[in-house]
């Protein structure tokens, strides 16, 4: 029999603005070489705000073992995720708007007996917990994350391929039976939109 374990937690997350050399609020596209060196040392988590012209805003979340080299990744990378991400991010600012990022700071939290602190983010795991965390504290208060809509499209892109192949494999009755029960079972994972029953509103 498996024993069931009570999992008790109380942590407190902080966001610290990163600053430039000149001790002003970083805002995207600002090159890495601009920021203060303090700031993004080692591994860790950050969130990009993307304030709207309008008062409003969405947050995109991660988690990375260099936290420099990810900057530099979201103002240079050609990878097709970064790539996307920066055209999310061009939207804000042509319509107005302005982008900047925070870093996580939290003060050692006990689960279950175990000790988290930030000396241990050099671990992935600790680092994708507090991820998800901050996520779903994100989520609960009804912000846009920026999250979702990118993994929808990266699963989105993962199934195609995927299909692709079988195309290539399987005989066409066979394929087309296939195909139909992944995108149904794509269309029934999908979660309400936000301010949708079920969803999540301001």
């Amino acid at each position: 029999m498996h024993k069931h374990e009570s999992v008790e937690m109380e942590v407190t997350l902080n966001w610290s603005p990163v600053l430039t050399k000149n001790h002003d609020q970083y805002c995207y596209p600002t090159q890495i070489s601009l920021l203060s060196k303090s700031d993004l040392i080692g591994p860790g988590l950050y969130r990009w705000i993307l304030h709207d012209h309008n008062g409003g805003c969405q947050f995109l979340v991660g988690e990375a073992d260099n936290l420099r080299r990810r900057v530099r990744d979201y103002l240079k990378s050609t990878e097709k995720r970064h790539v996307r991400i920066r055209r999310a991010f061009q939207g804000t600012l042509d319509s107005g708007g302005r982008i900047v990022l925070e870093i996580l700071r939290f003060k050692p939290f006990m689960i279950n007996g175990i000790a988290f602190s930030e000396d241990r983010l050099q671990d992935p795991f600790t680092r994708r917990l507090l991820e998800n965390l901050c996520c779903a504290l994100l989520q609960q208060q009804g912000f846009d994350l920026l999250n979702e809509t990118f993994e929808k499209r990266e699963t989105k892109k993962r199934v195609k391929d995927a299909l692709r192949v079988l195309q290539k494999t399987l005989p066409a009755k066979e394929f087309e039976r296939v195909a139909r029960e992944v995108r149904q079972g794509m269309a029934s994972a999908v979660p309400p939109k936000v301010g949708e029953e079920g969803g999540f509103s301001r």
